[in-house]
């Protein structure tokens, strides 16, 4: 008898910098490893049992680390470490972006607020690990004036971790205007490794039981 793989469940593992994402309800999958139909599919309705119900177990596991874009969507990600595209929170409408370079560093969400006063503007950057301030990696980008013109940027730098570019849009930004992003380094000699495999998924420890 041919053997089946029985796809029972979905296991879809995600970085920080990813939310949970939402997925079909699976009642079962039936899939042959011979590039073949079924035989109930070839010509119609036929007594052969095929399937769920005649196959064997296979372990199997699917990993995507994903990251959010510009655009907001979750897309892969194989970088060492990444970070997902700045999100602006602005209650005036601004229109600004923000871009971030990744210089290395760890796990961490980072936070963006746009200051004025004393006759300047600039952005301060606080970041967080595990839910806990990090003040190492606090910055505060350059001066300009209050209200600088559309296309003016300001850049804010943690040594050997991350740069942002923050360029000023048609609408302005406004005090306490905030962007939001998270970077994400993972652990495994390998790096991340997307991929639908057989076998069971070992999870990733950071020490030398990972296999790449």
């Amino acid at each position: 008898m041919k053997r089946f793989l029985v796809l029972a469940a979905l296991a879809l593992l995600l970085p920080s910098t990813a939310a949970p994402q939402a997925l079909p309800n699976l009642s079962s999958v039936r899939v042959r490893l011979d590039n073949q139909p079924f035989s109930n599919q070839a010509g119609g309705r036929v007594a052969a049992v095929e399937g769920s119900r005649a196959s064997d177990r296979i372990g199997w596991h699917m990993v995507e680390y994903l990251r959010r874009d510009t655009n907001g969507k979750y897309v892969i990600d194989a970088a060492a470490t990444s970070a997902s595209a700045p999100k602006l929170t602005s209650p005036g409408g601004a229109t600004g972006t923000a871009v971030a370079n990744v210089l290395g560093g760890d796990t961490e969400g980072w936070t963006l607020t746009y200051n004025e006063g004393g006759g300047n503007s600039n952005w301060s950057l606080a970041a967080q690990a595990n839910g806990v301030a990090v003040p190492a990696d606090a910055a505060v980008s350059e001066n300009h004036g209050i209200q600088p013109a559309q296309g003016t940027t300001w850049t804010v730098t943690v040594a050997g971790k991350i740069t942002i570019t923050i360029t000023q849009g048609a609408t302005k930004f406004a005090a306490g205007d905030v962007f939001r992003l998270a970077t994400f380094k993972t652990h495994s000699p390998g790096g991340k490794l997307n991929e639908i495999a057989l076998t069971d998924f070992t999870d990733v420890k950071g020490d030398a039981t990972d296999v790449p």
